[in-house]
């Protein structure tokens, strides 16, 4: 425990008393010399000059006194003593102040010390000469202090008890107790000590009361008798803090070391409960504050924080709406904080900002002053509180601590609108609010950070925030926020490296709600402003996309052609993209000017599109409408050149069977048979309509017949056959297969194809026309073998073939088709006539006489001749078919009845029965085309 610093009483300078004037000493007693005396005599003459006498002179004439005069009157002595004694006293003690203001400024060894030998010489003299003297106290009081200054205070202490025990009159009996008081003290005999404290304070002396109340209040604690300490520190607290209401200007002085022992004492006693318990019963004091201050630091100085703790938790139960409890409630968080514990310490700092924010109690109890002082703690806490949720939200990944972080930071905004800590706080809870995805919040808190703080440069941070908040609302309002704060951002910070992106972003949300003209002019702001911007393509994309939806298609397409060139080439499927919304517009450009009946115009964009976007899927689609469009205006060879690129653009493609298709019809209406073939057969391999293609093929193959392109046409009548086996023409397209494989003079295999024919189509008219041609085939071997040497091989050959020609002809004379009948049936007649012919035309046989040879001629008119009757029945099969069939007269019965004529004219060269033959020719017969065959076709037809 700190021992209180020994109090030095200041020393009492002892005046010169006077010698009464009057004492003129015993009888042949000399008087003291003048210049002993002159010092206490005043001068009764006014206008005389002062006399100044030196302390020296004044103490030698004492000294001399003393040896001429000491033996002669002892009342004289005495007096005499007592002044050179506190003459001596004062020198002394001047030396001494002189000699240590010398030491203290050239400090050289120990210090001075004071030097009383001739005063207490000649007070122990007078003591032993004069135990009456009438001022015995003032001796004993003045020896008895020249002792204790030089360290003797054993002798000084019977002296100071003679004074307090002799002299209860004497005005020196209050320090002599207290001086008592002291020495037993300091001999650790605190009862004693304490009995003469008592003492002094019972005398009225005011200048020892408060030391005399401090030391035995002192005592009593080291007697451990805590409440009589109490008491008497009390008392002079109370005597020295009367009126006041704070003691903080007495750090230092007894007032606080009495506050010190008292918080000790209640420690002992019990702690701060026990100290409230006391002023509940003996009053409340102004200065509890200061008591529970020091009691509450003691503890923490040693150690002890909850202790301290509880002190202070204590005063501001006991008080809760005094002007302190606020700083005493900040004591509590610091004595956790020192503690580590964080948890408690937040509890503490929650409980402050809840009892002295400016909603509570306390803050409506108190004056403007101390509500000031509070503001700080206050302040500090809600700050720490907020900063503190926030900063373990962060680790946490904690909802609720977010939540915990906003609450304080609004309750912080409510309070210190305007401290320069609000902007940093205010931009706390705009983060805690984007991390609770409370975005229209957090946004309305990051703009108020950015823009509303007065006197403060805007935060381009925070205001870009509030954007990125507002970019997460979905609903229309909060895109109109965006669209607010992207132009606020822009105009505050253009050159900003986020600008660009934030006006992009705004037009897109302003195209999205087709306000076109207002994306426009921010999407224009962004391609004029940034030029190297990597949006610019999105933006100018963005311009072309609203000048199309408002039907602005030819600006539509400037746009997009402009977005071309802000692509770079590696940007491929982007470039397509592009390149098909070009050709997109000048689509929809030339469907208006189609529809305004400009349709030149329309031609001319639809076939403008692939040369301007070549890779766009419309491309083609649109040459298909320009080629169309060209035909309507009857330009057939512009159609034609549109439809052949888009064959070069696709192909492959469905649409492009269709060109090629529209191309083989035009080339058919400009009779150009080869063309039309080769762009019949194009769109047969092209074209995904699969029951069309048959009828394309089959076109195609009849337009390389038109052309006389056999090998082509066997080809594409092979793959109609080949990729359609069980389509109802097949039989048709063998037949044209087999007349190709002809007309290429490959008769052998045009036979056997004709021999497929019959064979797929037993009874139909291919059949038939496939016999008849293979008949043809074989009339036509016939005729090649002449009757000559060898003439009985050759006859053999002849008549072999002449078997086989007829046999064929007559096969194809069995079915039911009335031209192949008849042809037929004229056919066998000229086989006939032929045989006889070549019978009657046969070379003669070498060395033959005159009468072989006509017999030889009249043997071959004999074979002959019957031929000729199977010539004249052929014929006459087709004219008797025709006098009985209506509508069976045809060329071939013409031809018929003309060989009938020639051959019999008896019977049939006579103009009544041409009539009547004629009479049944039935025109519509004579000018049919070739088809499946008709119910009035299929005739029974006689041998």
């Amino acid at each position: 425990m700190r021992r209180l610093v020994t109090m030095r009483t200041e020393c009492v300078c002892v005046a010169a008393f006077l010698l009464l004037s009057s004492c003129t000493g015993a009888k042949g007693v000399k008087a003291p010399p003048a210049s002993a005396l002159s010092a206490s005599r005043p001068s009764s003459a006014t206008n005389a000059q002062p006399i100044v006498v030196r302390k020296s002179d004044v103490i030698r004439g004492y000294e001399e006194f003393l040896k001429q005069y000491g033996n002669v009157d002892p009342a004289l002595r005495s007096e005499a003593l007592k002044r050179l004694g506190d003459l001596y006293l004062e020198r002394a003690h001047q030396r001494f102040l002189a000699k240590m203001e010398a030491y203290d400024k050239q400090p050289q060894g120990p210090p001075p010390l004071e030097e009383y030998t001739d005063a207490t010489q000649v007070y122990e003299q007078l003591l032993r000469t004069d135990p009456t003297f009438h001022a015995q106290d003032q001796v004993l009081y003045a020896l008895a202090r020249a002792y204790s200054e030089t360290g003797r205070r054993e002798l000084a202490q019977p002296l100071l008890t003679q004074l307090v025990t002799d002299y209860p009159a004497s005005p020196h009996r209050q320090e002599a107790y207290f001086r008592l008081g002291e020495y037993a003290f300091d001999q650790r005999r605190f009862e004693e000590a304490a009995q003469a404290y008592e003492q002094a304070l019972s005398l009225d002396e005011p200048f020892f009361l408060d030391k005399a109340r401090y030391k035995l209040g002192w005592a009593y604690f080291n007697l451990q008798a805590y409440p009589k300490a109490i008491e008497n520190f009390l008392r002079l607290v109370d005597q020295q803090s009367a009126g006041r209401q704070d003691l903080a200007s007495d750090t230092g002085s007894l007032v606080w070391e009495a506050l010190t022992y008292v918080t000790l004492s209640f420690r002992t006693l019990g702690g701060p409960s026990t100290m409230a318990a006391y002023f509940r019963e003996k009053g409340a004091r102004t200065f509890e504050k200061d008591l529970y201050l020091m009691m509450g630091n003691q503890y923490a100085a040693e150690g002890s924080v909850p202790q301290a703790i509880d002190t202070y938790r204590t005063f501001v139960r006991v008080h809760p709406l005094h002007p302190m409890a606020p700083i005493f409630s900040s004591y509590v968080v610091e004595a956790y904080e020192r503690q580590k514990d964080a948890n408690a310490a937040r509890d503490a700092r929650m409980a402050l900002v809840g009892s002295y924010s400016s909603a509570s109690a306390w803050d409506k109890a108190n004056d403007e002053a101390s509500r000031e002082r509070a503001r700080p703690l206050v302040k500090d806490n809600l700050s720490r509180l907020g900063i503190s949720a926030h900063t373990r939200a962060r680790e946490d990944k904690q909802p609720e601590e977010y939540r915990q972080a906003v609450g304080w930071y609004r309750q912080f905004l409510l309070e210190f609108p305007g401290e320069k800590e609000t902007r940093e706080i205010h931009l706390f809870l705009a983060e805690s609010l984007f991390a609770l995805q409370e975005y229209a919040e957090a946004a309305t808190a990051y703009e108020a950070v950015a823009y509303n703080y007065a006197g403060l440069a805007v935060d381009r941070q925070a205001a870009y925030s509030a954007i990125v908040a507002t970019e997460k609302l979905a609903d229309k309002q909060g895109q109109e926020r965006f669209i607010g704060l992207a132009k606020r951002f822009a105009q505050q910070f253009p050159n900003d490296a986020r600008t660009p992106t934030v006006l992009l972003k705004s037009g897109e949300l302003l195209f999205e709600q087709q306000r076109d003209a207002e994306a426009r002019d921010v999407l224009g702001r962004v391609l004029s402003r940034y030029p190297k911007f990597t949006g610019t393509a999105t933006a100018q994309k963005l311009v072309a996309h609203s000048y199309m939806r408002q039907g602005r298609y030819q600006e539509a397409r400037a746009a997009y052609a402009a977005t071309l060139t802000l692509l770079p080439a590696t940007e491929k499927a982007q470039r397509r993209e592009v390149s098909d919304l070009v050709a997109a517009a000048m689509y929809k450009e030339a469907e208006q000017q189609r529809k305004d009946d400009d349709v030149e115009a329309a031609a001319k964009t639809f076939a403008a599109i692939s040369r301007e976007a070549p890779g766009s899927a419309l491309a083609t689609s649109a040459l298909f409408e320009a080629a169309g469009l060209y035909e309507t205006l009857k330009r057939p060879q512009e159609a034609l050149t549109a439809y052949q690129s888009l064959l070069e653009l696709v192909p492959q493609s469905d649409l492009a069977g269709k060109a090629a298709l529209q191309m083989g019809l035009l080339y058919q209406q400009r009779d150009q048979p080869l063309e039309a073939a080769e762009a019949f057969e194009t769109a047969a391999q092209s074209i995904h309509d699969q029951d069309a293609i048959p009828q394309i093929l089959w076109t195609a193959g009849l337009q390389y017949e038109n052309a006389s392109r056999w090998e082509r046409s066997y080809g594409v009548f092979s793959q109609f056959a080949e990729r359609f086996p069980k389509h109802p023409d097949v039989p048709e397209g063998l037949l044209k297969m087999a007349q190709a494989l002809q007309h290429q003079g490959k008769t052998k295999d045009a036979l056997k194809v004709f021999a497929q024919v019959e064979q797929q189509a037993p009874g139909s008219l291919v059949a038939a026309q496939a016999v008849f041609a293979q008949a043809e085939e074989s009339l036509r071997a016939l005729k090649r073998i002449a009757l000559k040497e060898p003439f009985k091989a050759n006859l053999k050959k002849k008549t072999q073939a002449l078997e086989k020609t007829v046999s064929l002809y007559t096969h194809a004379a069995e079915s039911r088709y009335l031209e192949v009948v008849a042809t037929s049936a004229y056919r066998l007649g000229e086989v006939f006539e032929h045989f006889k012919t070549a019978l009657l035309e046969a070379q003669l046989p070498k060395k033959l006489s005159q009468e072989q040879v006509e017999e030889y001629r009249f043997q071959l008119e004999e074979k002959a001749f019957p031929f000729e009757e199977k010539a004249v029945q052929a014929y006459a099969s087709n004219v008797q078919r025709a006098s009985s069939q209506p509508g069976a007269y045809n060329e071939w019965v013409k031809k018929s009845y003309d060989r009938l004529a020639e051959l019999r004219p008896s019977l049939y060269k006579r103009p009544e029965r041409a009539e009547r033959l004629t009479s049944n020719i039935d025109v519509d017969t004579l000018t049919a085309s070739r088809g499946p065959a008709t119910a009035n076709e299929v005739v029974a037809a006689g041998r």
